[in-house]
């Protein structure tokens, strides 16, 4: 907790930044290497960052399973569990990246073209995955009212109406 709020919002904003920043990291350590850069240099950058993304995965999995039973009494057990299964599930794929990285770097069996395939393709996975946990996690939030356990209003005070028709007003001069 930060004060009175959270720090599972804060903290879950680094995986996401990692995971979108790492294709184009590995791009541009592709290239290095093409242009004479030693490989093995250039890829331990990538075993470092996917380091990073499975800690900070786990600790952004950490404060939100701290914070679970107060926001669970806004949003029901159901919504919160699918959240936390597609968490869950990213932290499996930061785990398995890691491993794919770290035994290209140190078992080079490929080429560096084969070798970035198998990464950017790794790295799709991760995107995709990273999406639904921020998405579910986003209608925690704006659809469900999650963030109500931490300001003391209630679930109906929510920011965004479900259906943006019921509350439009009219302005029609007629």
């Amino acid at each position: 907790m930060i004060g009175s709020l959270p720090l599972h919002p804060a903290l879950v904003h680094f995986p996401i930044g990692i995971v979108l920043v790492l294709p184009f990291v590995t791009i541009l350590l592709f290239f290095l290497i093409h242009k004479g850069e030693s490989t093995r240099r250039a890829l331990y950058i990538l075993v470092f960052l996917h380091l990073l993304l499975m800690g900070s995965t786990f600790v952004a999995i950490e404060t939100g399973e701290d914070q679970e039973h107060k926001v669970e009494q806004v949003v029901g057990e159901s919504v919160l569990e699918e959240h936390e299964e597609r968490a869950e599930m990213l932290m499996y794929g930061t785990v398995l990246a890691f491993l794919i990285v770290t035994g290209f770097t140190y078992f080079p069996l490929l080429s560096s073209n084969q070798t970035l395939s198998i990464m950017l393709s790794t790295h799709f996975i991760l995107e995709i995955l990273s999406f639904r946990v921020g998405h579910s996690g986003g209608e925690l939030v704006y659809v469900h009212g999650a963030g109500s356990a931490y300001t003391g209003g209630n679930k109906a005070s929510k920011p965004f109406p479900v259906n943006e028709n019921s509350n439009r007003q009219s302005y029609d001069d007629d």
